[in-house]
């Protein structure tokens, strides 16, 4: 559970009749330089969750970095005269999983409640993926239970279940949603061998301490010796779905999402608010605004008895650094041994808080299996134990590592790419809406229709039509716009015209460093094009107006240039190319 945060946290409000603001829901996540959430909140005149003084005339929305969500949660108050978080008190229910459960994504059932989100189904869309089950009836609650005629079904947000799990560190939540938070473990060269001492089978890790801390490589190392490959498949899917939301939506906003499906066989106490929704009130839905607890009920969930942990890189040096061999370790350790077994329910909170050895509640340890970080000279001695072979479920496992390694790699270099182009996209962009409003009045107007690209690529299509003459505009983001048509300036069909800018892209690996794709095709394949029909044409600079020049703002020196841009396009490239 998280420890109660005392350091204020600044949140700007409007003047309102209340000193409180309830955080009701946490929305999308956008992209606005960085990674940020969308936070809803309500007036309120009482630090309570209480409906009664719930201003519902008084919604505000704050966007605010990702990382405030190892401190808010659903259902907290904000006093702005203290400027601090008061954590509200619900009903709590203890849930019983065992099979397979998938995450909802009908229409969220509290979008009908009169208390919930003023224009919710705005806010929460259809294809929000949400965890709804009933709870475990204690043999305590079956009088009152079975006088009341509703049924509670309880809904859980993604974020509940990623703020138990692994939102309670700022940093880990920054790893997550740049790509790297399994960049530091070795995953590749991942082992196991059996201790003859003990007969336990030991799982061994090596992670980079110049990557993840060594609180952090413990806590998240149980997760990827989960059975199954539940856990890998956990982390792996919620910066993927992540990643490719923004990367594939002109909206650059998504609600979090990831893969549950193979947790399995688990119980967790969770804690919320009643609402009800029905003509009379026939529905009842418990809102959850926190896990409290979390347990796997198989005996050993995990593939391995023990983990351990080696760690290179450190920051630290040893005097005997000349006996350590370079190939295995650049700066290694000095000698001490770390010996834990995990609670994520120990004050786990921003930052990830020491974890206890001794565990007095198991229903509070969901990990329920030893980490332990080696000193450095046992660490050489496990390098020479004898492994033993890999039977399948260690072989599944190991498969799903290394392809979350080749994934993540993969995916931070899309988030690179991304961070690179989308000002480029967002250029063409504004531009082809520029020409799409009109810089002339023509006699014969142009329209123009743009593709969006759908086929998980970088680039961008704008088609210009003018009396049934076609011209078409790509975008690659590489500092160039490129131009082409057919040699009868037919209309290209949409498939035909992906299969026609996918060949364009074939040619990325012959640029030469410092020049740009459509340069190359120009320079290199007008006459391949022509055989098939196509006329490549000179592309066209983003032109750039330097702020200082026009004494003008940011925003205001780019959209000059988008405008000087349309214009030269429409002047050199639409009047000069298409028949009129």
């Amino acid at each position: 559970m998280k420890k109660q945060n005392t350091r204020p946290i600044k949140l700007n409000f409007p003047a309102a009749e209340g000193k409180y603001w309830f955080l009701m829901w946490i929305g999308a996540v956008v992209y606005k330089a960085q990674r940020k959430v969308e936070l809803y909140f309500y007036n309120k005149k009482t630090p309570t969750d209480d409906y009664r003084d719930l201003d519902l005339n008084c919604l505000v929305k704050l966007v605010r970095p990702v990382s405030y969500l190892s401190v808010l949660e659903m259902g907290s108050i904000y006093d702005i005269s203290q400027q601090k978080i008061i954590k509200t008190n619900g009903r709590i229910y203890n849930i019983s999983i065992k099979e397979n459960i998938y995450l909802a994504k009908k229409s969220f059932p509290l979008n009908e409640s009169k208390y919930f989100l003023k224009n919710a189904a705005e806010i929460v869309p259809i294809g929000f993926n949400y965890l709804k089950v009933y709870p475990k009836i204690n043999e305590l609650d079956n009088i009152k239970v079975a006088n009341e005629k509703k049924k509670t079904n309880i809904l859980i947000s993604p974020y509940v279940i990623l703020q138990y799990f692994l939102f309670n560190d700022s940093q880990l939540i920054k790893k997550v949603f740049s790509g790297e938070l399994l960049d530091a473990f070795k995953i590749s060269e991942m082992k196991f061998r059996d201790c003859v001492e003990t007969g336990k089978r030991i799982g061994c890790l090596t992670y980079d301490m110049q990557k993840i801390g060594e609180k952090q490589a413990m806590y998240l190392a149980p997760f990827l010796f989960l059975k199954k490959s539940a856990g890998v498949k956990f982390l792996q899917s919620v910066y993927s779905n992540v990643d490719m939301a923004f990367i594939n939506s002109e909206e650059k906003s998504t609600y979090l999402n990831f893969f549950w499906y193979d947790f399995t066989n688990y119980e967790m106490e969770v804690e919320g608010k009643y609402y009800y929704t029905g003509f009379n009130n026939d529905f009842k839905y418990l809102h959850t605004y926190r896990i409290n607890k979390f347990r796997f009920k198989d005996d050993n969930p995990y593939i391995v008895d023990k983990v351990e942990l080696f760690a290179i890189n450190s920051k630290k040096t040893t005097e005997d650094r000349k006996n350590h061999d370079p190939k295995d370790v650049n700066r290694p350790l000095p000698p001490q041994i770390t010996g834990l077994s995990l609670n994520l329910n120990n004050d786990s909170a921003n930052p990830i808080a020491p974890v206890s050895s001794k565990i007095k509640e198991e229903f509070d340890n969901p990990f329920n299996i030893d980490v332990e970080i080696i000193e450095r000279d046992k660490q050489l001695n496990a390098y020479n134990v004898k492994y033993f072979p890999a039977d399948k479920d260690f072989d599944d496992v190991v498969r799903d590592l290394e392809k979350l390694e080749k994934d993540a790699k993969s995916i931070r270099e899309n988030i690179e790419k991304y961070i690179i182009n989308v000002k480029k996209f967002k250029y063409f962009k504004d531009l082809v809406n520029i020409l799409k409003i009109g810089l002339e009045n023509p006699k014969y107007k142009i329209q123009v229709t743009s593709y969006p690209n759908t086929y998980l690529r970088n680039y961008y299509i704008a088609e210009i039509s003018r009396s049934s003459n076609n011209l078409y505009l790509v975008e690659f983001g590489s500092g160039i716009i490129g131009v082409f048509n057919k040699d009868d300036f037919r209309r290209i069909p949409l498939e035909n015209l992906y299969v026609i800018v996918e060949s364009f892209l074939e040619y990325r690996n012959y640029v030469e460093e410092g020049k740009v794709l459509w340069t190359y095709i120009k320079n290199t394949q007008v006459q391949k094009y022509l055989d098939e029909n196509i006329i490549i044409h000179t592309g066209v600079k983003h032109l750039n107006v330097p702020e200082d020049k026009l004494a003008k703002t940011k925003d205001e020196a780019i959209k000059q240039a988008v405008t000087d841009a349309a214009r030269h396009i429409y002047k050199n490239r639409i009047n000069s190319i298409l028949p009129k």
